[in-house]
């Protein structure tokens, strides 16, 4: 029995790591679909004025006070911070099932991980040093970005860090 590590990020074209598994894998495999989410801003829903404050008198005896003052606008959130987090990792979990329903059918032993990390190269590194799986498939991008060229792609970083064998899959053609 090995223990295949497969990486998403939440996109079509990364899936097509998924269709390489029948190649490689036999149903008393263990396959491992792992997201990392990179923590979201909490949404801000809008702003609340702030509060009026009131004072009868300020200066000198001539009167001169300060009828209001108003104080800074305030961020109304949608949700708390926890609330944003749990939101992220409950819709990373139905994304990896609703995978993971397809790949049961054919009969692997699949199992979904969630991760939040700012840094989805390093965590996904990590995991497979816990994990230590037989290899780790993941999506070849063909057309990176000028950021990929100069600093590297999750998967290079990930195959640069040598915890196991690295199956690049091609993207499928359009």
């Amino acid at each position: 029995m090995k223990r295949v590590l497969v990486p998403l990020d939440g996109t079509q074209t990364a899936e097509a790591a998924l269709g390489a598994l029948a190649d490689f894998c036999s149903p008393e495999d263990e396959v491992v679909l792992l997201k990392v989410e990179k923590p979201e801003r909490t949404r801000a829903s809008g702003f609340r004025p702030g509060k009026v404050l009131s004072a009868t008198s300020v200066g000198g005896p001539a009167g001169g006070g300060v009828a209001g003052i108003a104080g800074p606008d305030l961020p109304v959130f949608l949700e708390s911070r926890d609330q944003t987090l749990q939101r992220q990792v409950d819709e990373a979990i139905d994304y990896l099932e609703s995978l993971a329903h397809g790949l049961r059918a054919k009969g692997l032993a699949v199992k979904t991980e969630v991760l939040v990390d700012p840094e989805p190269d390093a965590a996904i590194v990590n995991y497979a040093r816990q994990m230590r799986p037989a290899f780790i498939a993941m999506l070849r991008r063909t057309h990176g970005s000028i950021a990929e060229l100069i600093f590297g792609s999750v998967a290079s970083s990930v195959a640069r860090a040598d915890v196991a064998p690295v199956l690049l899959v091609p993207p499928p053609a359009a």
